[in-house]
């Protein structure tokens, strides 16, 4: 799709010429050890280029709508370390690009823009434009780019169908997998041995395994405790990357095949949570109405288990909701697991506990696609600092508290596209 890209974001310009300029990420290095790590590419120029290959230059000639990729001339000497370079031909055939030719002719080509505009991001620095300082524009494309991002093509969404599906066969093995005695490594390595057998290579974030009282650290990344209490949960957050879109999946299921009574009435109540909100997922919904609508699913599940008491209006005025559910709804993801254009010019985030956190603040319309994730957590620190405060403790009964405390957290999560008429969930793994 990255052809419609370049028309769409184009338009958001509002320009009839002119040049879209955008280089790709370089290979990175290892201190200097000679040792390559692992590379992604720039998402905005992938967005645009196609290309996930480091090194790369891509122009966009607006009036006639033709895009070209710019490649480094391999010397000889490189052939004995990354094989033979594919030519021209083969690049222009690989990606969706109309022209493919070496570097060295790109500031000859520059020069030709230099009486309109050579758009670029705010970040870019290449050294292709120092000679036409006035005719670059760094501050249009990367809202151009981000905003345009934000709304998916159906075969982006196909995509992201694809890395879901991988990565929910991959937690669905995993909690057959799964037995005491393990340790949440062992966990980990399987999941990413999973996605990697069905096409899922890269994933696309660091994913969490842990157990217990684990669960309860949001973005927790040791994932080296042993699972020995079979009353333990395990908290899999997890997901696959497949042609540079991200998946993004909670699951959460019980180390010893079996949810103990509190385990299974707080996994409930982020079922109910999380069913709530995307109940309501539907076009000009506000993303931090979807966010309160769960929040009070927690506060009223809670209230009914006794960890709360007193009114509900008044637990939710306090805040109290917060200390359980910390973190925000959820987020856009894309070509990035938290992805662009969740905050539009001139929207701030809410001064609130808790619902600070949204990474995302705007109306949902379709095309977009989120991820739905309430959770359920009992941090030590925040409800120590809670009973605390005499505002907020009296809404608690520790008493019933503690016997839910070894519970650690729940988080179910899945990622869905906004439709006309509400929503398709993208993921398939049980929950």
């Amino acid at each position: 799709p990255a052809k419609e890209h370049c028309r769409q974001v184009a338009q958001r310009l509002g320009a009839t010429q002119g040049v879209i300029y955008l280089k790709g990420f370089n290979t990175p290095m290892k201190g200097q050890a000679d040792t390559e790590l692992p590379f992604y590419q720039d998402p905005n120029f992938y967005y645009l280029a196609g290309a996930a290959e480091p090194g790369l230059t891509f122009t966009f000639d607006i009036a006639t709508n033709r895009g070209t990729l710019w490649v480094p001339k391999m010397h000889d000497d490189e052939v004995i370390w990354v094989g033979e370079q594919e030519s021209l031909a083969e690049l222009r055939a690989k990606y969706p690009v109309d022209e493919v030719e070496f570097s060295h002719g790109i500031t000859d080509c520059i020069s030709t823009y230099k009486s309109t505009t050579i758009f670029t991001m705010d970040y870019e620095n290449g050294q292709e434009l120092a000679a036409f300082q006035s005719a670059v524009d760094k501050t249009k494309l990367k809202p151009c780019i981000e905003e345009s991002r934000m709304f998916k093509t159906p075969e982006e969404i196909t995509i992201m169908r694809k890395a879901n599906d991988i990565s929910s066969h991959a937690h669905a093995n995993l909690m057959r997998f799964a037995e005491p005695g393990m340790n949440e490594r062992e966990l980990y390595a399987k999941f990413t041995f999973e996605c990697a057998r069905r096409g899922g290579i890269s994933q696309a974030y660091g994913g969490i395994v842990g157990r217990g009282t684990n669960a309860a650290i949001l973005h927790y990344t040791k994932n080296d405790a042993d699972l020995r209490n079979l009353h333990d949960v395990v908290l899999v957050d997890a997901g696959c990357e497949y042609q540079g879109y991200a998946s993004d999946i909670t699951r959460v299921f019980p180390v010893g095949k079996k949810f103990t009574p509190e385990a299974r009435a707080i996994y409930s109540l982020v079922l109910k949570m999380q069913k709530t909100a995307l109940h309501h997922i539907s076009p000009g919904v506000q993303w931090e109405d979807l966010h309160r609508e769960a929040m009070q699913v927690c506060a009223q599940g809670l209230l009914e288990l006794g960890i709360l008491q007193g009114d509900l209006a008044d637990i939710i005025a306090h805040h109290i909701p917060a200390v359980f559910f910390p973190h925000g709804l959820g987020h856009s993801i894309g070509l990035d697991v938290h992805d662009v254009a969740g905050y539009p010019e001139g929207v701030g985030r809410i001064p609130e506990p808790g619902i600070r956190y949204l990474r995302m603040r705007r109306r949902l319309e379709p095309g977009m696609v989120v991820t739905v994730e309430p959770g359920c957590y009992f941090v030590g620190p925040l409800i120590a600092e809670a009973l605390q405060n005499p505002d907020q403790a009296q809404f608690i009964n520790q008493e019933v508290l503690d016997r839910y405390m070894s519970v650690g957290g729940v988080r179910i999560e899945d990622s869905v596209v906004v439709t006309k008429f509400g929503h398709d969930n993208l993921t398939t793994a049980p929950k």
